[in-house]
C-alpha cells in the first residue's frame, strides 16, 4: 500500500509538473512575438541537442548503476554525480558557443541572447542529470517535485512578466530551472561527499574492471540513439525556419506541445518499469511483464486516440488565437506521440538488460527518414508538412525497436530455456 501511495504521489507530481511546463510555453507564446517564440522554440530544441551531445547521456548509464547500487555507497556515489556534473556543464557550454556561432541559420541575433542561451543549455543538463539520478536511487517524489518548482516558478514569473524578448525569455527560463536543480541536489547529495580522492577513483575503477566494459557499450549505443534522434529534429526545425520562417517555426513548436502531454506517461512509467524488470531475475518474467505493459499502453493509446478525435476542436482554443493554428497540427503531434509511447515498454526490455542497439538503428532509421524528405523543400514549407514527416519518421523508428523486441525475445526463450 506505501508503495502505491508513493507511485500515485509520483504520477500526480510529474503530471503537475508536466501540466505547468505546457502552460509556461502558451505563456511564452503569448508573451513573445510569433518571429520571436519561433526563435526560442528552435533555441530549445539546439539545447536539447547539444545536452545530448556534451554529456554523452551519461545519467543514462549513470541511472543503470545507481538502481543496481547499494546502501552505504552514497557518498562515493555523490562525489562521481558531483565530478560528472561539472564535467558537462563545461562541456555544455563550450558546445553552446561553437553550436550557435557556426551552425545556426542566421536569425539577427545579439551577443546577449547567446549568452542565456549557454545558461539556458547548462541548467537544463544539470536538470536532467540530477533528475535521473533521483530517480534511479528511488526518490522519485524528489525529483519530481524538483522539476515541479522549475516550471511552476517559470509560470508565476511569466504571469509577472510584460512584452519580453529572446534573451529574457531565456534567462527567466534558464534561472527558474537552476532554483529547481538547486532543490534537487540538495537531497540527491545530502549524505555528503567523500572527500578521499583516491577511494573514489578506487571505487571507479573496481567498477569499471567489473562491469565497465558492459556499461560503456551501453552509455556509447544509448549516447548514439539519443543524439541521432535529436539531430535528426533539430535538422527538421532548423530547416523549417530557414525554409518557411520563424512563423511556422514557432506553430511547429506549440503543436509539439501535445505531443510532449502524450510523451509524458513513458515518462513516469519508464523507470518504474526499469526498477521492475532489473528485479526480475528471469528472462521469461521480464519478458511476460513487457507484454503485459505493452497491452496496458495499447489500451490507453486506443482510448487516448478516441478522445483526442473528439477533444482537438476544443483544444485548439487553448493556444494563442496570433497563431491561428488547426487541427491538424495537433492530431498529427498527438499521433507521434501515440507512436513513442507505444514503443516504451519494448526500450525499457533493453535497457534494463543494458543493450540499446535497438534503440540505435530506430534513431538512426527516424533521421534517415526525416534527411531524405528533406532532400526537396517540400516538408519544410509548412508546420503542417514538416509534422507529417515527424510522424512517418516515429511510425519507423518504433517499429524498429518492436521487431527487434520480439525476434530478440524469440531466440532468447530458447537459449534461456527459462
Amino acid at each position: 500500500m506505501t508503495q502505491l501511495r508513493s507511485i500515485f504521489g509520483y504520477t500526480m507530481l510529474t503530471l503537475l509538473a508536466r501540466v505547468m511546463s505546457v502552460v509556461s510555453v502558451l505563456l511564452f507564446a503569448r508573451l513573445l512575438a510569433q518571429d520571436v517564440f519561433g526563435k526560442y522554440a528552435f533555441f530549445q530544441t539546439s539545447a536539447t541537442l547539444i545536452v545530448t551531445l556534451a554529456g554523452f547521456n551519461l545519467q543514462t548509464p549513470v541511472a543503470v548503476v545507481l538502481a543496481r547500487g547499494v546502501e552505504g555507497r552514497k557518498k562515493i556515489e555523490n562525489s562521481i554525480i558531483v565530478f560528472l556534473l561539472f564535467i558537462t556543464s563545461l562541456a555544455v557550454g563550450a558546445f553552446s558557443i561553437i553550436a550557435a556561432a557556426v551552425f545556426f541559420p542566421h536569425m539577427n541575433l545579439v551577443a546577449q541572447d547567446y549568452l542565456w542561451f549557454v545558461i539556458f543549455g547548462v541548467t537544463n543538463s544539470m536538470q536532467i542529470f540530477v533528475s535521473a539520478a533521483l530517480i534511479a536511487r528511488g526518490q522519485r517524489m524528489t525529483s519530481a517535485l524538483g522539476i515541479l518548482i522549475s516550471s511552476t516558478a517559470i509560470c508565476v514569473v511569466l504571469l509577472l512578466s510584460h512584452k519580453i524578448g529572446l534573451a529574457e525569455a531565456l534567462a527567466r527560463s534558464g534561472l527558474c530551472v537552476a532554483g529547481g536543480v538547486a532543490f534537487a541536489a540538495f537531497f540527491l547529495l545530502r549524505a555528503g561527499l567523500c572527500t578521499n580522492l583516491s577511494i573514489v577513483a578506487e571505487a571507479v575503477l573496481r567498477f569499471l574492471k567489473k562491469s565497465g566494459r558492459k556499461v560503456l557499450i551501453f552509455s556509447i549505443n544509448s549516447f548514439a540513439a539519443n543524439f541521432i534522434a535529436q539531430f535528426g529534429l533539430w535538422l527538421l526545425q532548423r530547416q523549417l525556419i530557414v525554409n518557411a520562417g520563424p512563423s511556422e517555426s514557432a506553430i511547429f513548436a506549440l503543436s509539439s506541445q501535445f505531443y510532449n502531454i502524450v510523451i509524458f506517461l513513458p515518462g513516469i512509467f519508464g523507470p518504474l518499469l526499469l526498477r521492475d524488470l532489473i528485479n526480475r531475475p528471469s528472462y521469461l518474467d521480464q519478458y511476460k511483464a513487457v507484454c503485459r505493459s505493452a497491452v496496458a499502453v495499447i489500451a490507453v493509446c486506443v482510448i487516448g486516440m478516441v478522445t483526442a478525435h473528439f477533444m482537438i476542436p476544443y483544444l485548439a482554443f487553448v493556444l494563442p488565437q496570433k497563431y491561428q493554428i488547426g487541427e491538424i497540427p495537433i492530431l498529427l503531434s498527438v499521433f507521434a506521440g501515440i507512436l513513442m509511447f507505444i514503443k516504451f515498454p519494448f526500450s525499457v526490455f533493453f535497457q534494463a538488460r543494458i543493450s540499446a542497439a535497438p534503440e540505435v538503428g530506430g534513431s538512426i532509421l527516424f533521421s534517415a527518414v526525416i534527411m531524405v524528405g528533406l532532400l526537396t523543400s517540400l516538408f519544410v514549407r509548412s508546420a503542417d508538412l514538416s509534422l507529417t514527416l515527424r510522424v512517418l519518421a516515429h511510425s519507423i523508428q518504433a517499429s524498429c525497436v518492436i521487431i527487434s523486441f520480439f525476434a530478440q525475445s524469440h531466440f532468447g526463450r530458447k537459449s534461456h530455456g527459462k
